[in-house]
């Protein structure tokens, strides 16, 4: 039980910042040594620091715990979350491509979209922006920082074409950013 509690964020439930750095580095361990795949999306809510400012802090540690309700509910029992830090958000997704990091960034940001948060006399409605990247062992060897820097850049790639969007860009080609263009039916 302290095992898990010192892995956990007390807020939101979710893995912590510190816990994300060892399973990355497993999970890329062992993407190397079984040539597999793997994803990683960085999500960070929009305009978050708008809600603290007009409803206070503890308002806005509700609207964190229920997107973080929303994220675990959305992804598989094999897939990774954790708090990253303030309102961001990591998730490893092992076995999975770019075009399917991608169907699922784009699943958490509608139903982020979608959300309304009842406090009170007020709803609350956020978005989030989120960068994905993709990990294969044909892109050669790659350190587990660039492959943050990669999902973080395609992140801030989403924030500064305004924000509520998904940002790629796969590890074999840093260069190559670009706008998601799944569409969920």
């Amino acid at each position: 039980k302290l095992r898990e509690m010192a892995f956990r964020d007390g807020l939101t439930g979710l893995y912590n910042h510190r816990y994300f750095q060892e399973f990355l580095d497993r999970e890329l361990s062992r993407a190397r040594r079984y040539e597999r795949t793997f994803s990683l999306i960085m999500l960070d809510l929009d305009h978050f620091k708008k809600i603290n400012d007009k409803f206070g802090h503890p308002i806005g540690d509700i609207v964190l715990v229920e997107i973080s309700k929303l994220i675990s509910d959305t992804i598989r029992s094999s897939d990774f979350a954790a708090r990253y830090g303030g309102e961001e958000f990591a998730l490893v997704l092992p076995e999975t491509d770019l075009e399917g990091a991608a169907v699922l960034a784009e699943r958490i940001r509608i139903g982020v979209e979608q959300l309304e948060i009842c406090v009170g006399d007020s709803n609350i409605n956020t978005t989030i922006s989120a960068g994905a990247t993709c990990y294969k062992f044909s892109y050669g060897k790659k350190e587990k920082s660039e492959i943050i820097l990669l999902a973080d850049n395609a992140l801030y790639y989403s924030k500064k074409a305004g924000r509520n969007k998904i940002s790629l860009v796969s590890a074999d080609d840093p260069t190559r950013l670009q706008k998601s263009e799944i569409q969920l039916s």
